[in-house]
């Protein structure tokens, strides 16, 4: 039985990794960590991220499902309890710094209200 290698690699286009400095370095669980890396996904990533996700959900109702864009210097994926480790302003650059590596079907959807008015529509209180 012959198998065929399926070989990849992204030719242009945005970019796919960067790293973050952090400015309150941190060591959890026995590493030090002074920046975390960000990283696109690829599709079969995300498919298998959703099933993990789906798996997580219905074991634990409140579990909150991380996709798994933050890396360390390795590569590896960083613990999900560090993010609530880290310096809330360190936590703040990450979470800007992953709008640009989230897939957009992860990214929030604006909520009506935090929409400008539509033409016609009142800007000021009726009340």
């Amino acid at each position: 039985m012959e198998t065929t290698s399926h070989s990849r690699q992204f030719i242009g286009g945005k970019i796919r990794r960067t790293t973050i400095t952090l400015d309150y370095p941190i060591e959890f669980e026995g590493t030090t960590y002074t920046e975390i890396g960000l990283r696109r996904l690829t599709a079969g990533e995300v498919a298998a991220f959703m099933d993990a996700a789906r798996e997580m959900v219905e074991a634990d109702a409140n579990a909150n499902p991380r996709a798994p864009i933050f890396v360390d210097t390795n590569g590896e994926p960083v613990p999900d309890g560090l993010f609530d480790a880290l310096d809330d302003d360190d936590g703040f650059k990450l979470d800007e710094a992953a709008k640009d590596f989230l897939p957009r079907r992860f990214q929030a959807v604006p909520r009506a209200s935090d929409s400008t008015p539509t033409d016609g529509s009142d800007t000021e209180p009726t009340s």
